[in-house]
């Protein structure tokens, strides 16, 4: 009787050990769990290259406002900065940076500016202070800037003023150019 007490039957023992281990043909995801995964999978590797590009261009256009404030910084210190030593020189650079109606516009009035410079014995010197963006049309930009500039006549130098110009900046081929100066009250 002991034996029998201790000696579980064999066919308990073989359906007991049935129900304990999971079926072999289970698979290891449900088939639709792998599918939302996939989809998951896919819809955040769109989502890194929506941000990638947008990132790009956003990095783009940071460069384009940065050309755009560099260009109006260097013309308002070029158009500030004068001297009868070097006038010619002078209106070179400032021929060289600018495009469109400015251009013109100086190229017309540059002889009675030399004259003016060279008559008086001028010699002005523009610092520019504060320079930003006020709006950007396509390849155009406005950028107001604020300048002090300290004026030499006859070797007698006066006290620094400052101005503020609204400088209209073109893109001009690789580089942005002057294209319209305006004094600002």
């Amino acid at each position: 009787m002991l034996s029998q007490m201790v000696a579980p039957d064999s066919r308990e023992t073989a359906s007991t050990q049935d129900d304990d281990e999971p079926p072999r043909s289970r698979r290891w995801l449900p088939r639709p769990s792998r599918l939302l995964y996939a989809a998951i999978i896919l819809a955040l590797a769109a989502l890194c290259g929506f941000l990638a590009v947008g990132g790009y261009e956003g990095g783009q256009e940071l460069r384009r406002q940065e050309s755009f404030l560099a260009a109006a910084r260097a013309g308002s210190e070029m158009l500030t900065t004068v001297d009868a030593a070097h006038v010619h020189d002078d209106v070179a650079r400032i021929t060289a940076s600018s495009t469109g109606p400015f251009l013109e516009d100086f190229q017309r009035r540059s002889e009675a500016f030399v004259e003016a410079v060279t008559k008086a014995q001028s010699s002005t010197r523009g610092t520019v202070l504060e320079a930003g963006l006020e709006q950007i049309r396509g390849d155009q930009a406005d950028v107001l800037v604020t300048v002090a500039v300290t004026t030499s006549i006859n070797g007698a130098e006066a006290q620094p003023r400052q101005w503020r110009m609204r400088i209209g900046v073109q893109q001009d081929g690789s580089t942005a150019k002057v294209s319209n100066v305006e004094f600002v009250p």
